[in-house]
C-alpha cells in the first residue's frame, strides 16, 4: 500500500456516535482528509499515520492540511466504523486489534512493526479489505 496523495472518501457505518478531537500538526507535514492520524509521543503532533515507533493513532483526518504552517490544526473522527483497505487477509483476526500500515490502510498485529493500534476488526470483506471499528488511543 501506499501514502494517500489526495482527499478520500472513505465508506462509514454506525456514525451516529462517533467522536471528533483536534490537534496541532508537525510544521511542514501534508495530510490529506480520509488520512489515519497518529500523534508522535515525542512532541504530541499529528502526523500521517505510518508504522512507526512511539506514535499513537489518533482519529481519521475530517479536513487537509498542506505543508502544515506552525499551529495548524488537524481534525479527526474515532467512534464508528470505517472501510480499510489492508495488505494481508484479515479473514481469521475478526474481533481482534489491526494496527497502521500507513495513512491509507491497516494490517494485522503479526506484519506491523510497532503495533500503532487502529481498532477492532469487525467484518472482512475481501482479503484486501476489512471493516474496523476506529478507536482513540485512551479505547484502544
Amino acid at each position: 500500500m501506499a501514502h494517500l496523495t489526495a482527499m478520500t472518501a472513505r465508506q462509514t457505518r454506525n456514525d451516529a456516535l462517533a467522536s471528533y478531537a483536534t490537534y496541532t500538526v508537525k510544521t511542514g507535514e501534508t495530510i490529506y482528509e480520509g488520512s489515519l492520524v497518529m500523534v508522535v509521543t515525542a512532541n504530541n503532533l499529528a502526523e500521517r499515520g505510518d508504522d512507526t515507533a512511539s506514535c499513537s493513532f489518533v482519529g481519521i483526518a475530517t479536513n487537509t492540511v498542506i505543508s502544515a504552517p506552525a499551529g495548524t490544526k488537524i481534525n479527526v473522527k474515532y467512534g464508528h466504523e470505517e472501510l480499510f483497505a489492508t495488505n494481508v487477509s484479515l479473514a481469521a483476526l475478526t474481533g481482534n486489534v489491526c494496527v497502521i500500515e500507513d495513512s491509507d490502510g491497516v494490517t494485522s498485529v503479526a506484519d506491523g512493526t510497532n503495533d500503532c493500534k487502529v481498532g477492532e476488526i469487525v467484518e472482512v470483506v475481501s482479503t484486501t479489505r476489512a471493516w474496523v471499528k476506529v478507536r482513540s488511543t485512551a479505547t484502544t
